[in-house]
């Protein structure tokens, strides 16, 4: 059986908790007050506490409960996240129990023991006894036949739910505590609303939605199949065993609930932060989530992007977070770092497609965005951007930012006054995509591409602390930089910031693999990348967390400055950490197997899906540097650049999100930056078998002589050229000698003489980038 057929099932069963442990917290609990989904302590398994809800929720209970006895065979919850914090409302389950109960968690809701829980439409969904001598439990009482079912309004006029029966109208037996229902098929759907004509409404379309009980569940199972196949067979590992396999069906799981769950009136399909608290849409959580799903489901990465740039606010930015109407909410001005622009990129990169309209409608969404940036957050005027709020950082009371007193006795982060490496790595990447969707769209993108280029050297010069040896938040206040370590200093490298060979080393080096600063042990407590380094005296291991972001940042940075076994030691460890977890994945982790109740990690974020199925996938190669030094590089490698000019060495196109390995060496041992003659080889990788042909592109080289080394194709020229996965190529650069060409040898640098027009070239590109860089300075001081 493959390994994609053996997820078709998606997710494992999972054990419940003993009746006799000690009652539940409701902060940590299955079920807590707020309403909002929490993490879940060895009790689940490979899935979502529900697959589905948006103001209006129904979760399992794994927990002891006071209202649900022991004698119950499966209970539900049903919340509501507008209850004034109440949020839990009533409880249902069956009586009476039929053995041990085990819960199997799906995208389309979950099994417990006899009952079945699953949506068949926004605020409807069924709930299934499979065993005909149970009854189904409202804890609620004061239920009323209504509409041939029966109605209960469990918060006054702010929520009511109707249960009727698919078979007919339900038996219904009603106390003060509780209400029993028993209907002749022990199907029951559920409506829900604010009141009893809307709960009602809801309950009736469901109905009609339901055809057969079977039917419904066997299109469910063929979603939830189908859905995971495409992920499986998009998201593939060169990682064996069992390890990569729990992981892969922990994403599953989050992704797909992200992705099917009815939320609000919206018209088009979105991709909400699944599991996130309040059930929200994060500004930067649905381009993340698209970027993934665009390799096996691009009509939803589509609606997805285009939903929410179609209801950014009139300023135009991506707030901070949406409800379930796309309306702003709770900052007003509030945005997370930018990355619609990388995620449009990405999807089109993958096969998405926009037509001409909507190509030039995102354009210019994406244009005023990148305006409302530079216009809010530079607080300065001068480049360089500042984060609104600690909040907004994704950074929750980081010590990056010291906290002063605010109205009443409130404290307030200073978050808004420190130019932050992090944010402006992304804003840079945001503007570099944004150009390649200008020239997509026939627009100019020099200005964007200029506006890049000083963003890059802002970040490069005004943010580096040399004394430190790390890109430092810089205090507007004191133009002075901050002593605060943390992953924020790998972000200007996983966006190709800088181009100093010696400064990027000294920050992997002294900081990004340091034990006793962000690399903490290989195989000890302390898990990588931590939100403050170990060494500092601002670190706190029960505040102090593992963000996936900050994991996969740290991985790109690796990768693209060319410390491949690096990269690959991290890469185990950080899919070792998500695996040690296996009743599902985080917002973060915390470090030294502390955890701080008062505020829980958040379960099954779709976030943090879409970047372990990245580090899965290894995508985190695919953009890379060739330093000085550099004799060979090799990995899933989309496009390579010489460090010092930015030249292109090597570029392959995915195929979607296929793409080969490729090994790329030196014949004689010269550094690649000398253009010597090389040895091309694809390598199969997870999703690209030997013999597929590739086309790929070695510019820096060109014009060049290429032959397979089995001497099948020889005497080829151009720098353009088809290559079999598994079959090396070698590869020799043409030299201009005079008004001719001759074929260099590629034994060394000195085979070969560059003609006067080639050296002429080169000096006429450094004078250029020289006087450029001049007329940088010469702005900066003149608008200081």
């Amino acid at each position: 059986m493959s390994e994609a057929t053996a997820l078709l099932g998606l997710l494992a069963v999972s054990g419940i908790a003993n009746a006799d442990e000690e009652r539940w917290d409701p902060r940590c609990a299955a079920v807590p007050w707020t309403g909002a989904p929490a993490y879940v302590e060895r009790r689940t398994a490979g899935g979502a506490l529900a697959a589905f809800g948006g103001h209006f929720g129904v979760k399992a209970i794994l927990d002891p409960d006071d209202e649900v006895g022991e004698e119950a065979a499966a209970a539900v919850a049903l919340l509501d996240g507008r209850s004034d914090g109440r949020g839990r409302l009533a409880a249902i389950w069956t009586e009476p129990a039929q053995g041990e109960r085990s819960v199997r968690f799906a995208p389309w809701g979950w099994e417990d023991g006899p009952l079945r829980v699953f949506w068949i439409e926004r605020d409807a969904l069924v709930i299934a006894i499979r065993d005909a001598g149970s009854a189904l439990v409202l804890g609620a009482g004061g239920a009323r036949e209504d509409s041939g079912g029966a109605a209960v309004d469990l918060d006054g006029a702010r929520t009511s739910i109707w249960i009727g029966d698919a078979g007919g109208a339900p038996a219904i037996t009603t106390t003060d505590r509780r209400s029993e229902l028993r209907g002749p098929t022990g199907a029951f759907v559920i409506g829900a609303g604010d009141d009893a004509t809307a709960a009602a409404e809801a309950g009736l379309r469901g109905l009609d939605a339901l055809d057969t009980l079977g039917g419904a569940e066997a299109a469910w199972d063929r979603r939830a199949a189908d859905f995971g196949a495409r992920v499986a067979a998009a998201s593939c590992s060169d990682v064996p065993g069992e390890e990569a396999r729990r992981i892969l069906e922990m994403a599953v799981a989050a992704l797909s609930a992200s992705a099917y769950a009815p939320r609000g009136d919206l018209e088009r399909a979105m991709l909400s932060a699944a599991r996130s608290l309040d059930n929200g849409f994060y500004g930067s959580d649905v381009p993340r989530q698209a970027m993934a799903v665009a390799s096996f489901d691009p009509a939803l990465a589509r609606d997805a992007l285009l939903g929410q740039l179609g209801a950014i606010a009139d300023d135009s930015h991506v707030p901070f977070r949406f409800d379930d109407a796309l309306a702003r909410d709770p900052l007003p001005n509030g945005s997370l770092p930018p990355l619609q622009a990388q995620a449009f990129r990405a999807a089109i990169g993958m096969g998405v497609a926009l037509s001409e309209d909507e190509l030039d409608d995102t354009v210019r969404v994406l244009q005023s965005v990148a305006a409302w940036w530079r216009t809010n957050r530079d607080f300065r005027r001068e480049g360089l951007l500042v984060h609104g709020s600690h909040a907004e950082s994704g950074f929750v009371d980081s010590p990056r930012w010291p906290f002063v007193a605010g109205e009443g006795d409130e404290l307030e982060s200073e978050a808004q006054f420190f130019e932050a490496p992090d944010l402006n790595s992304d804003f840079l990447e945001y503007l570099e995509a944004l150009a390649d969707l200008e020239t997509a769209s026939g627009e100019d993108s020099g200005r964007t591409r200029e506006r890049a280029d000083e963003l890059r050297e802002d970040i490069d010069e005004e943010l580096w602390d040399e004394e430190q040896g790390i890109w430092a938040d810089l205090d507007t206040r004191t133009v002075l930089p901050t002593t605060t370590v943390g992953p924020h200093v790998v972000w200007p490298l996983a966006a190709g910031v800088t181009r100093d060979e010696e400064r990027a080393r000294r920050v992997v080096r002294d900081v990004l693999l340091a034990d006793d600063r962000l690399w903490g042990d290989d195989d000890g407590p302390r898990p990588p990348l931590p939100s403050v380094a170990y060494d500092s005296p601002a670190y706190d291991p029960l505040a102090a967390a593992v963000r996936p972001e900050s994991l996969l940042q740290a991985l790109r940075a690796l990768s693209r400055y060319g410390f491949e076994d690096e990269a690959d030691r991290l890469r185990g460890r950080v899919l070792a950490l998500v695996a040690s977890r296996p009743e599902g994945l985080y917002d973060r982790y915390f470090v030294d197997g502390a955890r701080d109740d008062d505020d829980p990690p958040v379960f099954q974020p779709g976030r943090t899906a879409a970047i372990v199925l990245g580090i899965l996938h290894s995508d985190h190669e695919r953009e890379r540097f060739v330093m000085s030094e550099d004799t060979a590089i090799a990995g899933r490698i989309a496009r390579a650049r010489f460090i010092d000019d930015g030249a292109r060495l090597y570029e392959a196109d995915p195929e979607g999100n296929r793409l080969p390995r490729v090994v790329l060496e030196s014949i004689d041992g010269v550094p690649l930056v000398e253009r010597p003659a090389v040895r091309v080889t694809l390598q199969a990788s997870c999703d690209v078998p030997d013999g597929t042909m590739w086309e790929i592109e070695l510019p820096a080289l060109s014009p060049l002589r290429w032959s397979e080394e089995s001497g099948d194709r020889s005497g080829r020229t151009g720098d353009t050229f088809v290559v079999r996965v598994g079959s090396p190529v070698v590869v020799h650069p043409l030299v201009i000698q005079g008004g001719g060409c001759a074929c260099a040898t590629g034994a060394g640098p000195g085979e070969g003489k560059w003609s006067f027009v080639a050296i002429a070239a080169l000096l006429v590109a450094a004078i250029s980038r020289r006087m450029n860089q001049v007329a940088r300075v010469r702005r900066r001081s003149a608008a200081r």
